[in-house]
């Protein structure tokens, strides 16, 4: 028969120092593990709290915001498009969303924004130049009303009390667009950048009517005869037919009425 000691005398067997040692040894290592992450969770937010309050201090707010490149649009209207404000955390300037409300704007082709430490955003523009003016619809026999101004594409960038000097006016489109949208038909504008440099820069009117395309021209146009019009006919081949005009500009002797050049190969005057 085994006899089995009571468990208080179970208890009061010596250990073998080994096992004690290595006891003691991994609760030791299980505290030192738990200490450090301690001291690690510690060093974080620690950190995390010292860079906060670098962002958020007043040494990489924005101190100044810059613009270049600016003719018709003001610098104040460039920066309140921006959404940029004096103050704002430097770091969290975002600058694309930026850029896109900068180029938003009827009167911006594009536009670039930057950061530079410690605190100034840059803003560089390119504006739409105009290329020529559109009247607003007036009253039957009132005085002439304001206008807007088209860039090359057709686009309307602004509005106007009068016309400028040495554009060409756009006549005989259908109703005006809001600002930032195109003229119909845009062609009645793009061909002027389709024109040679000669005849371009005489032009004082387009017409258009039926679909066809006329340029009236300023007195004196470069030192040729009077001419009444210039026939240009659809708004197609504007090219060919430019430097069939400027040839038979340069060639007359007299007035004339109109010159038509809808068939480049074969133009004509008359009246």
């Amino acid at each position: 028969m085994t006899t089995v000691p009571p468990a208080s005398d179970r208890a009061k067997e010596p250990i073998d120092p080994r096992i004690r040692a290595r006891r003691v040894a991994v609760v030791r290592e299980q505290g030192q593990r738990r200490l450090r992450l301690v001291l690690f969770v510690i060093a974080f937010l620690g950190a995390l709290g010292l860079v906060w309050l670098v962002i958020e201090s007043a040494a990489l707010d924005v101190d100044h915001v810059e613009v270049s490149g600016t003719r018709g649009v003001s610098v104040a209207a460039i920066v309140a498009a921006s959404g940029i404000h004096h103050g704002d955390a430097l770091t969290f300037v975002d600058t694309g969303a930026a850029r896109a409300r900068v180029e938003a704007l009827p009167r911006i082709a594009s536009a670039k924004v930057s950061r530079s430490f410690p605190g100034t955003v840059t803003i560089k523009v390119t504006e739409r130049d105009p290329a020529a003016w559109v009247s607003m619809p007036v009253r039957k026999g009132g005085p002439p009303g304001p206008v807007v101004f088209v860039d090359a594409l057709g686009r309307v960038i602004e509005k106007g009390k009068s016309p400028a000097a040495g554009l060409p006016e756009i006549r005989g489109l259908g109703p005006l667009p809001r600002v930032g949208e195109r003229v119909r038909p845009v062609g009645a504008v793009t061909l002027l950048g389709a024109l040679t440099e000669a005849l371009r820069s005489q032009v004082a009117t387009v017409t258009i009517e039926h679909g066809e395309a006329i340029l009236g021209l300023r007195d004196g146009a470069g030192g040729w005869p009077s001419v009444g019009s210039v026939r240009l006919g659809a708004i197609t081949d504007i090219r060919a037919k430019s430097i069939a005009a400027v040839a038979v500009l340069g060639a007359l002797d007299h007035s004339v009425g109109y010159l038509d050049v809808r068939v480049p190969s074969a133009p004509a005057t008359g009246g």
